[in-house]
């Protein structure tokens, strides 16, 4: 075949192709679709395996309360449902270097604003920080700016604020915890609190006896309660030691005080009248409070 002829018929074919063809097609990736959020305290969201919390910018510094405790527990190990395991008061700080920041508040030592010893007693009343938390995004929308945490990272391994502290892992012969057959069993959220119920799981050095499982390992299911703390606090009464009360001790500094003395203020449910029984709560009559004290029973509990 005549050589000039070939090279047409090359030319051809290549001018047949359309210009598309010879190039790469690139495609935008679809946009992923973002987990349904439940609302609550902390709003919650569930991506595959992972667990997130949407914290909000209004709640950082504010403190509230986290109670941990079992749900259900080994056999023989006299402990049970309902009782508590630790109980711990927490805020959120934001960072420098745009991280959240789980701290314990601690209340041991205290100064007013207005006096110059407050930078002293400052700086020897640092609180811990629980948890350190990369901001995954920041979320703005009508109810304000929140920041999207990994809150499973928490749970994920083994935390004395919302754990067992080393006494009680001595009490129950319990040592290292089992991060791959521990897990985040389901969260729950509402207005004033948000409750995580976990599964977590102990090595054991149990030989023998009632609670002796011949598995080398116990599982706990647990519990833990985030609870909003009022804005406002209840006011502090003290304590003197002719009533009996339970207490706390916390201890009080001042610029013209020459000794240090500890003091203690009783811990109390916040009880308060309706506004229209004050004066009938004065005369000393009986009257229903504003906010009554409410138990809820566990459903297993036998009649």
């Amino acid at each position: 075949m005549n050589k000039s002829i070939i090279l047409l018929m090359t030319l051809a074919l290549c001018a047949g192709q359309p210009a598309e063809a010879k190039k790469k097609q690139k495609t935008t990736p679809p946009e992923k679709k973002e987990a349904p959020v439940k609302n609550g305290l902390f709003s919650v969201q569930k991506e595959g395996d992972k667990w997130f919390w949407l914290v909000p910018d209004s709640l950082l510094g504010r403190p509230f309360l986290a109670i941990t405790r079992y749900v259900a527990t080994p056999s023989g190990e006299q402990v049970y449902g309902g009782e508590e395991v630790t109980e711990q008061t927490f805020y959120w700080e934001k960072s420098a270097d745009n991280r959240l920041m789980l701290r314990s508040l601690t209340y041991l030592s205290v100064a007013d604003s207005s006096q110059a010893i407050m930078k002293a007693v400052k700086a020897s009343a640092e609180n811990p920080i629980v948890e350190a938390f990369k901001i995954e995004k920041t979320r703005k929308d009508s109810a304000g700016t929140s920041y999207k945490v990994e809150i499973g990272k928490l749970f994920a391994r083994e935390n004395m604020a919302v754990g067992f502290d080393d006494n009680t892992k001595k009490r129950l012969n319990i040592t290292m915890m089992n991060t791959d057959r521990s897990y985040i069993k389901a969260i729950h959220t509402y207005p004033i609190n948000t409750e995580v119920k976990t599964v977590r799981t102990y090595g054991s050095k149990d030989t023998g006896g009632q609670t002796y499982t011949g598995t080398g390992v116990k599982t706990f299911e647990m519990n833990t309660s985030f609870v909003l703390l009022p804005k406002v606090p209840m006011r502090k009464r003290l304590f003197d030691k002719r009533v009996g009360y339970f207490t706390n001790y916390y201890t009080p500094y001042d610029d013209k005080q020459q000794s240090v003395k500890s003091k203690q203020f009783i811990v109390r449910w916040r009880l308060e009248p309706k506004e229209e029984d004050i004066e009938k709560m004065k005369r000393g009559e009986l009257v229903e409070p504003k906010k009554q004290i409410v138990y809820y029973i566990d459903p297993a509990t036998p009649k």
